[in-house]
């Protein structure tokens, strides 16, 4: 995916995301790209200021899961495949893993995302 797309999403999902933060919380981004999706990981920081990292490009989810720690999925990676968005939930942090088609990646997707996040009952 590319760099313009991913930021593009990330400011919309912190746009709309904001509504439910405290004014004093930000989100720092870390962006785990590869040939067939990302996975995104927010953490929720106090006084500190918005930042994204992008990290290098990888051929597989797979292969940034076995790197980086998302203990939901910990032990149970070798089988998987990721299509559309899917979300993770961990203390004081999310991870959002979404494939690399342009539908996933739009202002719409960023709304639709959030909402699924605050009101998982409402989630399609």
């Amino acid at each position: 995916m590319k760099t313009d797309k991913v930021q593009h999403y990330l400011n919309n999902f912190r746009r709309e995301l904001s509504v439910y933060l405290k004014p004093d919380y930000n989100v720092k981004a870390i962006i785990f790209p590869s040939e067939e999706g990302t996975i995104i990981e927010f953490e929720f920081r106090k006084d500190q200021p918005t930042r994204d990292e992008f990290r290098k490009m990888e051929l597989t989810i797979i292969d940034h899961l076995h790197k980086i720690n998302v203990k939901s999925l910990n032990d149970h990676t070798t089988n998987l495949k990721f299509t559309g968005t899917n979300m993770y939930l961990e203390p004081g942090k999310i991870f959002l893993i979404k494939d690399n088609k342009d539908s996933e990646w739009t202002s719409e997707k960023a709304h639709d995302d959030v909402e699924k996040l605050i009101n998982p009952q409402n989630a399609v």
